[in-house]
């Protein structure tokens, strides 16, 4: 290099500086021209998601064709594609779509339907609601942030590979930002595959995206270009970022109130998991359903090698309910015959060996590698390892709470998860249509007492994420300084402000079978299938998912 050559530019600092000068661009974009962008990004998953899946498949180390690969097509492609269409819906009609239908909740609270929205939601899903709750007194509100455009960093996820798209798409469409999207370096071999997708808006300069460790994602933190954060990831890296590494200095910057200076003032939102619980209410179940319900749960801790911040990982059983025994041994054997999966996601060998040796008497079961673990009777008062720190190693603990009829135990059992398991997040709720007749409103008084950001009846609270219409976020409230699951929402595609939860409802068995259970037979067809309908949704692309679906 001669002496007065300059030394070649750094590629990130020179994105930085391209983000932050077309920030004032992206927020002069009418709302239409926004949804322009994502329609284009969206014509381009098809081609895309191919290779989108072998990738994954490379990551978790399955062979191609696996039974597990159906799956990353519905978490992967498939969820992007729905969330970037119903987002550009919206975006086109102002940002504020029309509302399916408003009722009262329990407490002054409004309850939105979200799903069904249109004929075909009631055909692929049939039964299934859900609804956006806002907080007791809140009017009904939509469209985008206020304030002005700035320039966002995105922390993606390395488990599941929609949410760093569909983090980005509410960071982008919905608070005005242009951002540069880190990868995880889990998912980092997806950067192709991302860049191919997001293109329309990577070519217009109001999107970057990069990979790196630690070390990259702190320069990006700290950078004082970058004016917002949103992280989905653990409580422990969040803490890191807005209080220091070092747990001294932790504790000290909370004591005082104090962030980190490089981070002080910037926006700050995330989704950080949770402790997930099943809470079952007592019932008489038939058969049928005790088998159904039990390899719906199999599902709730098998999908994606239990790497999942919506896992089931506490299930909460009435004392005394006469079915238990029966059901826990369905759920057994849904376990042992789950198709061999490994854990995948680094640190999960070493969490499920520190809650075996908590536990030595978990009884290990099926062919997954470390096996599924299941701890049969957990105490029901704090203090144990897996109500206060998330597993995300495939192991499932169960308790029981005493309780003289089904309205008391699920108040009671309402009133432990919210006091004795960590994180907001989401929660799941078992049935039976006889008892939820007896329970008559009491079954709302229950969903409105739980504070989760999440509720699920009858399905897994991953069914509220997949959706994308329903908030997906933690219970409003958090702090940076007690941080708990998370602050903000994302998805939310009919782009209500304010949202306290979501709820879902489902039928006590679904049919066709639900998605997630791990006996499913047909996901590796339904996953193209699906996906090929929500790019562009049609009756005769509808009844093309009827075969593989009817025959799973």
């Amino acid at each position: 290099m001669s002496p007065d050559a300059s030394p070649p530019r750094d590629p990130l600092d020179a994105d930085l500086d391209l983000l932050a000068g077309r920030k004032e661009a992206w927020g002069a974009l009418a709302l239409e021209e926004r949804a322009a962008c994502f329609e284009a990004a969206l014509e381009r998953i098809p081609a895309a998601a191919p290779e989108w899946v072998r990738r994954l498949e490379e990551i978790q180390g399955l062979e191609p064709g696996s039974p597990w690969s159906g799956e990353l097509w519905l978490s992967g492609p498939v969820a992007t594609a729905r969330g970037f269409r119903l987002l550009a819906a919206s975006l086109r009609q102002a940002g504020r779509p029309a509302l399916p239908g408003p009722r009262p909740a329990p407490g002054g609270r409004t309850a939105v339907r979200v799903f069904p929205a249109q004929a075909w939601d009631r055909f692929l899903l049939p039964g299934v609601r859900a609804e956006v709750w806002l907080p007791p007194g809140m009017p009904i509100e939509q469209g985008p942030a206020g304030g002005p455009p700035r320039l966002g960093l995105v922390l993606g996820a390395g488990n599941i590979s929609a949410i760093p798209p569909t983090d980005l798409m509410t960071r982008m469409a919905v608070d005005h930002q242009v951002c540069v999207l880190k990868l995880n370096p889990v998912q980092e071999s997806l950067r192709p595959v991302f860049e191919e997708v997001l293109e329309p808006l990577i070519r217009d300069g109001f999107l970057r995206i990069t990979g790196g460790g630690p070390e990259t994602g702190r320069r990006l933190t700290d950078d004082p270009r970058i004016e917002a954060i949103h992280l989905t990831g653990s409580d422990r890296t969040h803490d890191a970022i807005v209080w220091g590494a070092d747990s001294d200095e932790q504790a000290r910057r909370k004591a005082e109130g104090r962030p980190r200076p490089e981070v002080a003032g910037k926006i700050l939102t995330s989704e950080l998991g949770c402790v997930t619980p099943v809470i079952v209410a007592p019932g008489r179940w038939t058969r049928a359903e005790l088998a159904a319900q039990a390899a719906s749960v199999a599902g709730m801790v098998t999908h994606n090698a239990h790497h999942n911040c919506n896992a089931a990982q506490v299930l909460v059983l009435p004392a005394g309910w006469q079915q238990a025994g029966i059901f826990l041994d369905a759920l057994r054997e849904a376990l042992r015959r789950a198709p061999p999966r490994r854990a995948w996601y680094p640190g999960a060998r070493e969490r499920h060996r520190a809650l075996l040796e908590d536990h030595p008497g978990a009884e290990l079961l099926g062919a997954a590698d470390p096996p599924w673990a299941l701890i049969p009777d957990l105490p029901p008062r704090p203090g144990e390892r897996l109500y206060r720190e998330e597993a995300f190693c495939g192991v499932l603990g169960v308790t029981r709470l005493p309780a003289p009829d089904a309205l008391s135990f699920l108040l009671a059992a309402a009133d432990f998860c919210n006091e004795v398991l960590w994180g907001t997040l989401s929660c799941m709720l078992l049935v039976d249509p006889r008892t939820e007749r007896r329970l008559g409103p009491g079954l709302d008084e229950v969903l409105a007492r739980l504070r989760y950001g999440g509720v699920a009846v009858n399905a897994w609270a991953g069914l509220l994420f997949g959706l994308m219409s329903p908030s997906w976020g933690a219970w409003p409230g958090h702090s940076l300084a007690d941080i708990g699951s998370g602050i903000g929402v994302v998805h939310n595609t009919f782009l209500l402000r304010g949202p306290e939860k979501s709820v879902l409802r489902a039928p006590f068995r679904l049919r066709p079978k639900a998605l997630w259970r791990p006996d499913h037979r047909t996901l590796d067809r339904l996953g193209p299938a699906l996906l090929t309908f929500e790019c562009r949704p049609s009756w005769r692309r509808g009844l093309r998912l009827l075969g593989p679906a009817l025959r799973a």
